[in-house]
């Protein structure tokens, strides 16, 4: 029991910890603007970081370097293109959006699972469904602050918005490969490709990278690859193994809440009720797409296993 008890917290720190890299993304890309960094040099440079560590998290993991055959490779690579995607978007949303609110838009991603199936299955939404949508967009409205620029506002929301589209694609796509590949192995290879397509990218730029590299800037892009990418994953990944997917969720729902108040704290972006009721309103649309994201569903689980 002592044990089990033992295991189950360190899992949470694990979680927590996790939860707290990968929040504070959006908040360290800000910081590396600020130094005049171009957004597909800190993405190429995150990658170029990133990647090894991926090769020898899973040496560690799973023992090998993976053997993957040519149709896994295939498929790796399409998942790959599907996270570049979310990726570039993610970080120049960022470039015209508070981190706050790039977070909660990205944080819609369900939305666009629930549509990527219902299109895959030939039906539409049923009513629940749509209520949940205008529920989420709805928070999102509610959350943006009225002083926001429009003109940045419509940009920066088409770049969420499309982070959160791919990445729900890469999600779904993953979710299937994962099914015969190991997760190190997948991440390792995906990411790879990733890295390749960002390298392809900033290479057939026309604008000179060099006038685009800086040191202060290189420094935060390395910080981003490293304690919000590689370290959080594996993290994540050991604490999920620990105490399951569902306890997992718990924490990482407080992502979102965990950006706008570090925001709010080192960028001196608006958090006020505005921002904390859209939040609130997001979150019980999510619940309703999947009770498996709603907070009282994960905290009625976490109970049941904590009495365990």
């Amino acid at each position: 029991m002592q044990a089990s008890a033992e295991v189950r917290n360190s899992a949470l720190l694990l979680v927590g910890i996790a939860t707290m890299g990968l929040s504070i993304k959006g908040i360290a890309a800000k910081l590396a603007y600020e130094t005049g960094i171009n957004a597909d040099y800190l993405l190429l440079v995150r990658f170029a970081a990133a990647v090894p560590l991926f090769w020898l998290g899973a040496r560690w993991l799973h023992g090998s370097w993976g053997h993957l055959t040519q149709r896994q490779w295939l498929h790796c690579t399409g998942a790959g293109l599907l996270y570049f995607i979310a990726a570039f978007t993610d970080f120049h949303a960022l470039l015209y959006l508070d981190a706050g609110l790039s977070r909660l838009i990205l944080f819609t991603y369900p939305v666009f699972v629930l549509l990527l199936q219902s299109s895959m299955q030939k039906r539409l939404p049923g009513s629940r469904e749509l209520l949940a949508f205008a529920i989420i967009f709805a928070g999102l409205l509610v959350a943006i602050p009225i002083a926001e620029a429009q003109e940045n506002l419509a940009l920066g929301g088409l770049f969420a918005l499309a982070a959160a589209l791919s990445y729900g694609a890469y999600l779904m796509y993953s979710q299937v490969l994962l099914q015969e590949i190991e997760s190190g192995h997948f991440s390792t290879a995906t990411s790879t490709i990733t890295l390749i397509l960002f390298a392809a990218l900033v290479l057939s730029s026309d604008a000179d990278p060099a006038l685009n590299i800086n040191l202060a800037g290189t420094l935060w892009s390395l910080f981003i690859a490293v304690f919000c990418t590689a370290i959080p994953f594996f993290l994540l990944y050991e604490g999920i193994k620990r105490c399951g997917a569902a306890t997992a969720s718990l924490i990482t729902l407080a992502g979102p809440a965990i950006t706008l108040v570090l925001a709010w704290w080192w960028l001196d972006e608006p958090l006020g009720w505005r921002q904390w009721l859209g939040l609130a309103i997001l979150m019980a649309g999510l619940g309703l797409i999947d009770k498996k994201l709603s907070v009282l569903h994960v905290l009625r689980k976490f109970q049941r296993q904590t009495q365990v």
